[in-house]
C-alpha cells in the first residue's frame, strides 16, 4: 500500500508540476479540464496496471548484465548481525516477531488518520450543504431554477442547486450571477471538484495534489468566464458584479463558487487578454513527451510461465489454499511478502515463475535440492511444518510437488522458503514440461553465478592484465609462450568468432596475445543455454552454448618489426 501511495504521488507531483509549469497560462481552458482530468486518472491507474517492458532489447539485456553483477542485495541486507546467535539446525527467526518499533505500520496509522479527519470534514460539509439546500426555497429566472435564502453569503452552485439571496444583488447582478452557475451545473463542475477532493483526501501528505484541487478550481472558473462573455454580456458589468460578490467573502467548500479576491485578479487579467491567440503548441508537446517517459519509467516486465521466468512481483494470497503450505501462505497475507520464484501445479500442468535471481540460493545437483549462499535470515517449511534448513538436501526433486520463496521486508529483508511434497513421489514421473524447465534452471544455477548473463569487454592491454591475474570472466588464460588459450571449463561450451568468422575453439590457441585488438567475452542468460528454455529457438535445433567469445585483431602486430612496441607491466614477451 505504501509503495502504491508513493508511486502514484511521484507520478500526479510530477503531472501536476508540468502542468502548472508548462499549460497553465495558455488559454485552451476546455482542452485544460480534460488534462487536469488524465493527470488525476493516469496517477491512480498507472501503478496498478502491468505494462509489457517498453525497452529496447539491448537495454533489458544491458540491464540483466549488470543486474546480474551486482552482488546479492536481498542476501547482503539478511546479512545483518542477529539479536541473539541462532542454532544452524533452528530456522532463523522471522524479523515480524522482534519487539522493535514497525515504521511501516505506524506510517500506515498515521496516513489513515490523516484520511480519516479528512474524509470526515468531507462528510460533514455535504451534510451541511444538503440541510442548506432543504431550508431553502425554490425560484425560476427565464427558464433557470434557483433557490433563495436569506443565509447565505454569497452565492454558491452545487450539481443542479444554485444559490442565493436575491435580496443582496440587482436584477443584472442576479442574471450574471445565474448565468455564471447555470454554466457550471450544465458542464457538471461539480463532478471535477468532487474528484479533486478525493484525490487530496487520500494523497493529503502530497502539497502537489492539494495544488491540483487549485489548480482544477482555477481552470473552470476560467472556462465559464469565456462561456459568458461570448454570450454577450458586457465584460465590464460582469467583471463588476464578480468584484461585490468575491470580495470579503469566503467561498464556500467543495461548491462552485466566485472564488477569492487572489483568484479574482487573475481571472481580471485573463478576460483582458486576447484569447484569439492561441499559441505555445510545443508546451503540449513537451508535456505528451512527459507522458509518454512517465509511462516508459512504469512499465514492468509482464509474467511468463512455462516459456520464461522474468515476472512482476505478485503478492502470495492468489492461489486457493488447497494444501498446508498454501495455506501458511495466506495466513502470511498481511504481511508484506512478495513471491520472488515459485514452482505451482495447476490443472493444465506445472508452471514456474521468476521474479529475479536474488533468490537464485536454491539449486539442484544429482537428483537432489540444495543451497547455494543462503541469506542467514532464510527459514524453511516443509508441508507447511518449519524444519531445519539441513531438511532440503535430503529432497529428491521426485519429491518435491510446489515451491515457494518469498521475500519480506520489516525492519529488515527476511527470506521463506515454502516446500510441499507429493503425496506419491514415483507417481507421475517427471513428465510435466513445466517442472522439468523448473528444475532445469535449478540444476543451471547450481553452475553458475551469473543467471542472468554477464558481457565484458577487453582492450590488449586489459586483456594483458586480466590474463596476468587470471580473470575467469575473459574466458582465455595466457600461456608461457604469450598465446592465449581458453579454461578447461568453457572448451565444450564455447562459440568462437575471430573477425567475425566463427571457428573451432581450438583455433584460439594460434592466437599471440599482441594480435588481439578487442575480446569480447559473454556469458548468455541461463534461458539461451539451458535447454528448452529458449523460446525462440525452433524444433530441432540444438541449444545455443552457454559462451561467446568475440576476438578482433590488428594483423600488424603479428609483424616481427619495430613498428609496434607493447609497452605493459604486465607482458613479458617479444617486443
Amino acid at each position: 500500500m505504501i509503495a502504491y501511495l508513493l508511486e502514484a504521488s511521484l507520478i500526479l507531483a510530477t503531472l501536476t508540476g508540468g502542468y502548472g509549469l508548462l499549460l497553465r497560462r495558455s488559454p485552451r481552458f476546455a482542452l485544460h479540464r480534460w488534462l487536469l482530468w488524465l493527470n488525476l486518472v493516469v496517477s491512480v491507474t498507472l501503478p496498478l496496471v502491468e505494462l509489457p517492458d517498453l525497452r529496447p532489447e539491448p537495454v533489458r539485456q544491458l540491464v540483466r548484465t549488470r543486474l546480474a553483477d551486482m552482488p546479492r542485495f536481498s542476501a547482503a541486507l539478511a546479512r545483518k548481525p542477529a539479536a541473539e546467535p541462532v542454532s544452524p539446525e533452528v530456522p532463523a527467526p522471522v524479523p515480524a516477531e522482534t519487539q522493535t518499533v514497525d515504521w511501516m505500520a505506524l506510517m500506515g496509522w498515521f496516513y489513515g488518520v490523516g484520511v480519516a479527519v479528512l474524509a470526515s470534514g468531507l462528510l460533514l460539509q455535504l451534510g451541511s450543504l444538503y440541510r442548506l439546500i432543504s431550508r431553502s426555497e425554490p425560484r425560476e429566472t427565464d427558464g433557470i431554477h434557483w433557490l433563495h435564502n436569506p443565509n447565505v453569503a454569497g452565492p454558491f452552485s452545487f450539481f443542479g442547486w444554485i444559490v442565493l439571496d436575491e435580496s443582496r444583488y440587482t436584477p443584472d447582478e442576479r442574471w450574471h450571477i445565474l448565468l455564471h452557475e447555470f454554466i457550471h451545473y450544465r458542464q457538471g463542475h461539480s463532478v471535477d471538484r468532487l474528484a479533486a477532493e478525493w484525490l487530496r483526501i487520500v494523497f493529503w501528505f502530497n502539497p502537489l495534489a492539494w495544488w491540483q484541487g487549485r489548480l482544477v478550481e482555477e481552470n473552470l472558473e476560467y472556462l465559464v468566464d469565456q462561456e459568458v462573455l461570448e454570450d454577450g454580456i458586457d465584460r465590464k458589468a460582469y467583471q463588476y458584479t464578480l468584484l461585490k460578490v468575491g470580495t470579503g467573502i469566503e467561498p464556500a467548500w467543495l461548491t462552485n463558487s466566485f472564488g477569492t479576491v487572489g483568484l479574482l485578479r487573475r481571472r481580471f487579467a485573463r478576460m483582458s487578454q486576447d484569447q484569439a491567440s492561441q499559441g505555445g503548441l510545443w508546451r503540449y508537446g513537451l508535456v505528451t513527451i512527459l507522458l509518454v517517459l512517465i509511462t516508459w519509467a512504469c512499465s514492468k516486465p509482464e509474467e511468463t510461465s512455462a516459456e520464461g521466468y522474468v515476472s512482476s512481483r505478485k503478492p502470495v494470497t492468489r492461489l486457493p489454499p488447497t494444501n498446508p503450505s498454501r495455506q501458511l501462505l495466506h495466513r502470511w497475507s498481511d504481511d508484506d511478502l512478495w513471491v520472488h520464484q515459485q514452482l505451482i501445479r495447476t490443472r493444465q500442468g506445472y508452471e514456474y515463475v521468476y521474479h529475479d535471481f536474488s533468490s537464485l540460493y536454491l539449486i539442484a545437483q544429482n537428483g537432489r535440492l540444495g543451497l547455494k549462499n543462503p541469506p542467514e535470515s532464510l527459514s524453511l517449511w516443509i508441508d507447511g511444518v518449519p524444519k531445519p534448513l539441513s531438511e532440503i538436501p535430503k529432497l529428491s526433486l521426485d519429491q518435491v510437488d510446489e515451491v515457494f520463496l518469498v521475500v519480506g521486508w520489516k525492519q529488515e529483508a527476511y527470506h521463506r522458503m515454502l516446500i510441499q511434497t507429493r503425496v506419491a513421489p514415483s507417481s507421475p514421473p517427471l513428465s510435466d514440461k513445466g517442472r522439468q524447465d523448473y528444475f532445469r534452471v535449478l540444476e543451471a544455477l547450481a553452475v553458475t553465478d551469473h543467471p542472468g548473463g554477464r558481457a565484458n569487454t577487453f582492450s590488449m592491454n586489459g586483456l594483458l592484465e586480466a590474463t596476468f591475474f587470471e580473470r575467469k570472466d575473459a574466458l582465455v588464460k595466457r600461456t608461457r609462450k604469450q598465446h592465449l588459450a581458453l579454461y578447461e571449463e568453457v572448451k565444450d561450451a564455447i562459440t568462437v568468432f575471430i573477425d567475425g568468422m566463427e571457428v573451432q575453439p581450438d583455433a584460439v590457441e594460434q592466437l599471440h596475445i599482441r594480435e588481439v585488438k578487442t575480446l569480447y567475452a559473454n556469458e548468455r542468460p541461463i534461458e539461451a543455454w539451458v535447454p528448452d528454455l529458449n523460446p525462440n529457438q525452433r524444433p530441432g535445433d540444438p541449444p545455443l552454448t552457454r559462451y561467446v567469445l568475440y576476438i578482433e585483431r590488428e594483423p600488424k602486430r603479428a609483424v616481427r618489426d619495430s613498428s609496434y612496441y607493447v609497452f605493459s607491466p604486465f607482458y613479458s614477451g617479444d617486443f
